[in-house]
Order: C-alpha cells, then sequence, then structure tokens
C-alpha cells in the first residue's frame, strides 16, 4: 500500500531501455524429411530435416552467436549460442549435450537428429518449430505410421 503522508516526496524511478527486435517468421519453412521413433534403448528419437528462406526484413542468422531452439511435438532441445562451429559450406553443432546425434545449417537448410527425448503426448501431424535467434518457423509434419507404442512394450 502507498500511502503519501508516510513518504510525502515521490521517488524518483530510474527508466530503463531495452533494445527490443520482434521475431521474424521465415519467408517459407518446407519440411524435408521427419522421423520418430518411441521405446528405443536411450528414450525417444526424432530426425527432422528442413529448407527455410529468411524474411527479407531479418537481420540474418549467425548459429555461433544465436540460440538455436527446435520443438519437435512433446520434445524441445535448447542449442545454446556458442554451441555451432560455422565455416564457409555451413554450421555444424560442436556442443556437448549427449542427446543432439547431429546438427547443422547451411544454404537455407537445417538437419537434426535427437535421441534419449519424451514424445509422449505427440499428436499426428507434428508440430515443429525452429528458431535461430530472433528468425522462426513452424510447419506441421505427417508421420506415416502410428504415434503410439509398440504392441510388444509393456506400459
Amino acid at each position: 500500500r502507498l500511502d503519501s503522508r508516510e513518504n510525502p516526496v515521490p521517488q524518483r524511478v530510474p527508466r530503463m531501455f531495452v533494445a527490443f527486435t520482434p521475431p521474424f517468421r521465415f519467408a517459407r519453412f518446407d519440411p524435408a524429411a521427419a522421423t520418430a521413433s518411441f521405446a528405443v534403448e536411450g528414450g525417444d528419437r526424432f530426425a527432422f530435416a528442413a529448407r527455410f528462406e529468411l524474411d527479407p526484413q531479418s537481420d540474418g542468422i549467425d548459429p555461433v552467436t544465436e540460440e538455436v531452439r527446435v520443438s519437435f511435438g512433446t520434445a524441445a532441445v535448447r542449442l545454446p549460442a556458442g554451441s555451432f562451429d560455422c565455416e564457409p559450406d555451413g554450421c555444424r553443432y560442436v556442443g556437448t549435450d549427449p542427446a543432439i546425434v547431429q546438427a547443422a545449417i547451411a544454404d537455407g537448410g537445417l538437419v537434426l537428429r535427437v535421441r534419449g527425448v519424451e514424445l509422449d503426448g505427440s499428436s499426428n501431424p507434428i508440430r515443429v518449430f525452429v528458431s535461430i535467434g530472433n528468425d522462426q518457423g513452424e510447419t506441421g509434419v505427417s508421420l506415416a505410421g502410428s504415434l503410439s507404442l509398440p504392441n510388444n512394450v509393456a506400459e
């Protein structure tokens, strides 16, 4: 509760300004391939490949200095800034997360293979969300087959 009788002199609060860059949607985000494996040794797995084109207003992407996040159904992975090493032919994941089998970004394309995640609760089509810094895209990917545990797996 504020009471001017208790504090008759108004306090000056310094103003803070924070630079905010709104997210840019990919101008194009087309899945090229996707697979999911359930109830395998070491946890569920998924692989995803896509082509993307940046929005013309984008400030560009730099996986060396920007965080990369991917959601695949109910699973999410975060690759912190500095997790990629970039050469002229593209950027490759060099981080230490044992769940990331492969991650590469090159020439408007993304490849990601992940293991040891939890895909329970995912539905078909699988929702895929990718962000690289302030650039992002979202799509649905239909997988053939069932998204349930195989019959021979005890629950």
